[in-house]
């Protein structure tokens, strides 16, 4: 079920597109898993001297103990990446025009904002609403139009605001 599952994942998107989630997948589950692996051998490290009174040595223990949890980790890992890859859906450009030519409508795809210069739909439309059309633009007196091509110092005030430049129409450029 898990390959044929994948399979089709492989026909649906390109090698490249594929390995480019598998890896960032594989880094962020391993991130995390090794965090709590790290956490994890602290907490077994703070208890082990306990194990002395048991007439074991601690430090076998500790080995012993520790390299079952990082099985443990491992096979998380491996389960982890399995799980996600099977219920992953990529979201390009010609999938959400195919599936919106179609009528075909996702939740997951109403919920995403498009990104735009680095920043997604919110960010870009709340620094949109800020700065409309970059109003100070058209102003005389703004440093954008008395110093075309020129750098302008970001503290300098702007004469068209009263505001320093990096505050009104450096926060535009």
């Amino acid at each position: 079920s898990v390959d044929k599952k994948l399979k089709e994942k492989d026909k649906l998107y390109s090698l490249e597109l594929m390995n480019i989630a598998e890896k960032n997948l594989l880094l962020q589950i391993l991130d995390q898993l090794w965090k709590d692996h790290l956490l994890s051998l602290d907490h077994v490290k703070q208890g082990i001297g306990l194990r002395a009174y048991g007439q074991k040595d601690p430090l076998n223990e500790y080995k012993i103990e520790s390299f079952e949890m990082f099985k443990n980790m491992l096979d998380k890992v491996k389960e982890g990446i399995t799980g996600v890859l099977c219920h992953l859906e990529i979201h390009t450009p010609e999938n959400v025009d195919n599936k919106q030519q179609r009528g075909i409508t996702g939740t997951s795809e109403s919920h995403q904002e498009p990104i735009k210069n680095g920043l997604n739909g919110n960010q870009a439309s709340q620094n949109s609403s800020a700065h409309p059309n970059k109003q100070y633009s058209n102003d005389p007196n703004c440093l954008m139009n008395k110093y075309p091509n020129q750098k302008i110092p970001r503290n300098q005030k702007c004469e068209a605001t009263g505001k320093k430049f990096k505050r009104c129409c450096g926060s535009i450029a």
